[in-house]
């Protein structure tokens, strides 16, 4: 084999197994984190969703706010390219869509009206947008995109709002869901992790 060609054969093969691991990073859904205690190494895969859920009303109305983190993370490529020096500042600013869910158990119906999001990287606001609650549905509407902490594993967010003309200031911690826990909540036979649980609509 010639001087000439072997760098080249070699840079090939190179970028084809780069292409190789990017692919598989991407491919993955959720980010591992690995936490070490007395010697015990144990890692963590958690999921792209965040969520939380409360009382408007109690017993009445429940609200839901759900992230989706918009930004897969490839992991062997980030470890290679962060020993390299080649991650920039966006690497850790992520996008996330926001869906306002309401829970309505009652057998009259809310107007709901939605005003702003806080979120620590921002703001969202919904411009006065107006939502029926009808009785013993749950009813979802996409409110937009916020940007997030691509490595974070909770969202501290404020929702200002009001239910029939009374304002409110909804404050929620959305905690990053693990992988392993999301058939438990939001499986056939899930108990989703709200106020109301598995309370019939």
């Amino acid at each position: 084999m010639g001087r000439k060609t072997w760098p080249m054969i070699f840079f090939k093969r190179v970028a084809v197994i780069l292409t190789a691991m990017l692919t598989s990073g991407c491919q993955q859904d959720g980010m591992v984190v690995t936490k070490t205690k007395d010697g015990m190494t144990t890692p963590s895969t958690y999921s792209k969703f965040y969520d939380e859920g409360v009382w408007l009303i109690p017993d009445k109305l429940g609200f839901v706010l759900a992230i989706d983190h918009g930004k897969q993370v490839p992991p062997v490529v980030h470890g290679a390219a962060q020993s390299l020096g080649a991650l920039g500042p966006g690497d850790s600013v992520a996008e996330g869509k926001a869906t306002l869910y309401l829970w309505n158990f009652d057998s009259t119906a809310y107007a709901v009206t939605y005003h702003q999001l806080l979120v620590p990287m921002g703001s969202l606001p919904f411009k006065g947008q107006v939502v029926e609650a009808p009785p013993h549905k749950r009813t979802g509407v996409e409110a937009g995109k916020v940007q997030l902490f691509n490595y974070g594993t909770e969202i501290s967010c404020q929702v200002a709002l009001e239910v029939e003309g009374r304002r409110m200031a909804v404050n929620l911690t959305l905690p990053r869901r693990k992988q392993d826990e999301l058939p438990r909540l939001y499986g056939k036979n899930g108990v989703p992790p709200y106020p109301w649980g598995k309370r019939d609509l």
